[in-house]
Parts: structure tokens; sequence; C-alpha cells
């Protein structure tokens, strides 16, 4: 069976919540994953900004698009973009491009 993955299941799976174990459940599924290349940048977005917070205390937009403007800003984005494309390489999800067929 084929399982579309959303930036939910990463971010959960990535940051301990008490939606983890589900995360954990349907990232080791024998199902063949599918994740969509703007749930993959959301992933890594919502990923910035929950490091942002733990790392730095940003919080607010304001402050965190202030932030990734500097070299400790850039890093972290890098640090997210890591953990989520590693993420998505160990469990194996395809990425594949959203189509919308017209009626």
């Amino acid at each position: 069976m084929r399982t579309y993955i959303d930036a939910n299941i990463i971010y959960n799976f990535l940051f301990m919540t008490s939606l983890t174990p589900r995360a954990r459940d349907m990232l080791t599924s024998e199902d063949e994953l599918v994740i969509s290349p703007i749930s993959i940048n959301e992933a890594v977005y919502v990923s910035f900004r929950k490091l942002a917070k733990e790392k730095h205390g940003i919080s607010n937009i304001y402050d965190v698009k202030q932030f990734v403007k500097t070299p400790d800003g850039l890093k972290l984005i890098e640090t997210a973009v890591s953990m989520v494309l590693g993420l998505i390489g160990d469990a194996g999800l395809i990425s594949s491009p959203m189509k919308i067929e017209p009626k």
C-alpha cells in the first residue's frame, strides 16, 4: 500500500511529542512511503522554527526573519535541512511531485 507522509509526521518523529510513537510506527511500516516537495519544504521550515526557539529563544516571525540572515541562522537552516533529508533517506520515502488532474 502507498502511504502519503506529510510534514507533521516528519516533525513528530524528529521532535519528541505525544505523537512521536505514531510517527515512528508510520515511518517504519512496510508501506511504500511518499512525500511531496511541498511537505519537505514545510518540514524544513517547522524544524528550523523549532530549533531557533530551542537553541536561540527566537519564537516570533519578525525575529526569525532577521535571524535567518545571520551566519548562525544559515547554519541552523542547514541543520534543519540535514535532519529532514536524512530522515527521508533513512525511512526510504519517495519524493513525488503533486499531480493536479483537470476535471
